[in-house]
């Protein structure tokens, strides 16, 4: 299998994992803000106030990795071909 296709491959596990981890990391920050509310305790010095300030990645800076990672398999996939044709 050439190195594109791995790229490639690698490239739609992110794509296909990414919204997955994007909603688990947005939920787990709003619960523990929610416990910390309630009364809960602490577990690094100012974590609610962490929590507060410094909200998860927005989804436009996870489609803004995969676009990233689309222009460099396009960008190999070029060079390849470019070899190729040599």
């Amino acid at each position: 299998m050439s190195d594109s296709w791995i790229f490639l491959l690698a490239y739609l596990a992110i794509v296909i994992a990414g919204p997955v981890l994007h909603q688990r990391r947005r939920r787990n920050h709003a619960r523990r803000l929610a416990e910390l509310r309630s009364g809960a305790a602490e577990r690094f010095l100012e974590e609610r106030r962490a929590l507060e300030a410094y909200a998860p990645r927005s989804k436009r800076a996870e489609w803004a990795v995969f676009g990233l990672m689309l222009a460099l398999w396009l960008v190999l996939v070029a060079i390849k071909l470019s070899n190729a044709a040599v």
